[in-house]
C-alpha cells in the first residue's frame, strides 16, 4: 500500500495529488508479511513510466526483507514535475529480486528460469500539477 500517512492503522487508498511545478510530494510504502514464509523483494519508483529516486535524490532500489508476521514502512518523496497537467505516479515491487535468470549459468545446456508473480504494481496515482 503506497499513501501519504506515515502510519498505515487505517487503509486509506491514495488516488490523486494536487501539487504545483517543482514541489516535493512525501508519501509512505507500507509492506507487509502477515502469515506467508519470509519474503524477499526490490522496491522501485515510476513517474510517468519512467523510474524515479525513491528517496527524491540516490537511492533508486529499495531491498527489502521481511521475514513472517512483519511489517514495514518506507518513506519516499519524489519531485512534482514542472509540465502541469496530469502525471502518473507508481511503486513496483519484485519478488525475489536474486532469482536467477538462468542455472546452470554460463553453461551450454543453461535453461531460463520461469516466472510467475514476480512483479506488483501499487495502485496508479494521479499527480495533477497546476502553474
Amino acid at each position: 500500500m503506497v499513501n501519504r500517512d506515515e502510519q498505515d492503522l487505517e487503509i486509506r487508498a491514495w488516488m490523486t495529488q494536487t501539487a504545483k511545478s517543482g514541489e516535493a510530494i512525501e508519501y509512505f510504502i507500507h509492506l507487509g508479511n502477515d502469515t506467508g514464509p519470509s519474503q524477499a523483494f526490490a522496491v522501485t519508483a515510476f513517474l510517468d513510466y519512467e523510474q524515479v529516486p525513491l528517496n527524491g535524490a540516490e537511492q533508486w532500489v529499495a531491498y527489502v526483507s521481511l521475514p513472517t508476521g512483519t511489517r514495514a514502512t518506507l518513506p519516499g518523496r519524489f519531485v512534482a514535475p514542472q509540465e502541469t497537467g496530469v502525471h502518473e505516479f507508481v511503486v513496483g515491487m519484485v519478488y525475489d529480486p536474486y532469482q536467477m535468470l538462468e542455472e546452470p549459468p554460463l553453461a551450454a545446456e543453461r535453461r531460463l528460469t520461469r516466472f510467475e508473480d514476480v512483479t506488483e504494481p501499487s495502485i496508479r496515482i494521479a499527480i495533477v500539477v497546476e502553474e
